[in-house]
């Protein structure tokens, strides 16, 4: 929701009346886009996984409150993260020069972050683009390589999962996570404005 690149939200962010218990308020969770419970299922009822390869998005809240919890809610469990983040700043997006400092900085407070970081388990690398969107087939080549054996996808953002890679399929599991906070793309997708994209879907060789 704390998205630079929102026209509906731009004022909000402008004059400080969005915080996070209005920005949850607004958030609305449909069956039709939001499976977590399916997510959930399988990291306690699977194997867990080996690697997850997190695209990012907006920096502050977005990064801290949810990208960071995530991270470590996997790490916990065994599976080594690579944080992937724009090279170059775009809107109110993160780059991972920014990434790996707030990483730096939460390995102090917390253990498992500090452990997974030490050990090369959650790993920062920059994906090339300069872009709030993401075209998959141009990431930086160090990108290209740490994402060798991932079984996890993690699409993070409207740009990222909607814009750009809504219909994407994938041979691993993938995870998309967003707000429709464009209602042309609300509209395409028939979803409402405000709507939470949380969709899981299995990997599949077809």
């Amino acid at each position: 929701m704390f998205d630079w690149g929102s026209a509906a939200l731009r004022g909000a962010l402008a004059d400080g009346s969005l915080d996070l218990a209005r920005a949850r308020k607004q958030i609305t969770w449909r069956d039709s886009f939001a499976n977590a419970d399916r997510f959930l299922d399988r990291v306690d009822h699977g194997p867990a996984y080996t690697r997850a390869l997190v695209f990012v998005d907006n920096s502050g809240a977005d990064v801290c409150l949810g990208v960071l919890p995530f991270v470590r809610f996997l790490a916990a469990r065994g599976t080594s993260v690579v944080l992937a983040a724009n090279s170059r700043p775009a809107l109110n997006d993160v780059t991972e020069h920014e990434l790996l400092a707030i990483v730096r900085r939460a390995a102090l407070v917390d253990e498992c972050i500090a452990k997974a970081f030490d050990d090369n388990r959650l790993m920062v690398c920059g994906t090339g683009s300069s872009e709030p969107c993401l075209d998959l087939r141009k990431l930086d080549e160090r990108l290209v390589r740490l994402s060798q054996g991932a079984d996890l996808v993690v699409i993070v953002g409207m740009g990222r999962a909607i814009h750009s890679n809504y219909h994407a399929r994938f041979s691993c599991d993938s995870l998309k996570l967003a707000v429709f906070k464009n209602q042309m793309a609300a509209d395409a997708a028939g979803a409402h404005i405000y709507d939470a994209l949380c969709r899981y879907v299995p990997g599949s060789s077809t």
